[in-house]
């Protein structure tokens, strides 16, 4: 409807009146339908991201079904692991170089990447910045989502690489409910670690909230909105909790018979959502980027908000699929991008880290 030519107002009516769209939902989609064009004037023809993956943390949160490894045994895997993952940010960089592409920007996600020491983090990002090849990036991001794993040193380091974006995640302002989820810092530590970043004087933050999870109702989840909002990060991501199958809280839920997790008309996750959307585009933010996942609480969605200028790119570039992604590392997903009513490709990388290991031992051998 935009790209026809309609005003905003437009959108929203004919959502409204012809799709029969809730009120608050038809202005988000259509503030996130404007944030999508913004950015796709952006990533046009010959352009491309690059997604680093990271799949170690130092424990599992019980939400979680990611393939992240929180266990010594896995953790002491991390310097091999780091050896391959160089080489092949390395070969991709060629690759990329040899198609004539330009990246526009490189996210580092997980798992946790900060789960690296500083001399690791050190050694991981002159690799990339190696393999963009002093490409004038619009978005650096690593992650640095568990408050327990940042330090000065480490965020200095990211300072130095020419990094703009984080990402520290509180999940919901509840020591209580943190521990119940398998969180291993509180929220004194959440605050320490946000203030930290802002001390070292990294451009963007993105804040993670998880509306929905065991033992938070809606006011309470409306209070960590209130006090995200008081910090003025440059993101806030809204998530709703989505009830992965091999996840520790699903799996117990089994255990005791308790269907109430899979209450998809839930009034609270509904309200919380609702709340948030009001108080963050009542405070400046403004939705630029939406996701659904299957099993989320109220069969609700996932919103990424931020202050004018502030958008998260790499987010609208690749759930918009509007370019290609490189993708490397355990579990990482490539995505060839090919023009209007052409095939997207996915190329998938081993899953887990042993694999991952073994896989490029072969390759080796092969060579």
């Amino acid at each position: 409807l935009l790209r026809d030519g309609k005003s905003r107002e437009q959108v929203v009516d004919i959502l409204k009146r012809e799709y029969r769209v809730q009120g608050k939902k038809a202005v988000l989609l259509a503030e996130v339908a404007e944030a999508e064009q913004r950015a796709a004037a952006l990533a046009g023809p010959g352009t491309c991201s690059l997604y680093v993956s990271i799949p170690f943390c130092p424990t599992r949160c019980a939400y979680c079904s990611f393939v992240s490894y929180a266990t010594p045994r896995y953790l002491a895997t991390i310097p091999a692991y780091l050896d391959c993952l160089c080489e092949d940010i390395l070969r991709v960089g060629r690759e990329i170089s040899e198609r004539g592409e330009k990246i526009l920007t490189v996210y580092i996600g997980g798992g946790t990447p900060t789960v690296l020491s500083a001399p690791q983090l050190d050694r991981l990002l002159k690799t990339v910045g190696e393999a963009v090849g002093g490409a004038e990036l619009l978005e650096y991001t690593v992650e640095a989502g568990r408050p327990d794993t940042v330090t000065e040193e480490k965020f200095s380091v990211l300072l130095s690489h020419g990094v703009t974006r984080t990402s520290i995640n509180p999940q919901i302002l509840d020591d209580g409910i943190l521990r119940g989820i398998g969180r291993r810092h509180t929220v004194a530590e959440f605050y320490r670690a946000y203030r930290m970043a802002q001390k070292a004087g990294i451009p963007s933050v993105n804040t993670d909230l998880i509306a929905g999870l065991p033992g938070a109702d809606s006011s309470l989840f409306a209070e960590t909105v209130r006090e995200i909002l008081a910090l003025s990060p440059e993101n806030v991501t809204v998530h709703t909790y989505c009830v992965k199958r091999a996840a520790s809280l699903t799996e117990e839920a089994a255990e005791t018979g308790d269907r109430s997790i899979y209450a998809f008309s839930d009034g609270e996750t509904v309200r919380s959502l609702d709340s948030a959307q009001e108080a963050l585009m009542g405070a400046g933010y403004s939705p630029y980027y939406l996701y659904r996942q299957k099993n989320a609480k109220g069969n609700l969605e996932n919103v990424g908000f931020t202050l004018p200028g502030k958008e998260g790119l790499y987010n609208i570039f690749m759930m918009g699929e509007l370019q290609n992604i490189y993708a490397v590392g355990a579990g990482a997903v490539s995505k060839r991008v090919g023009g209007p009513g052409q095939k997207i490709t996915r190329i998938f990388e081993p899953k887990y880290t042993y694999e991952y290991l073994k896989n490029r031992g072969k390759s080796e051998e092969g060579s």
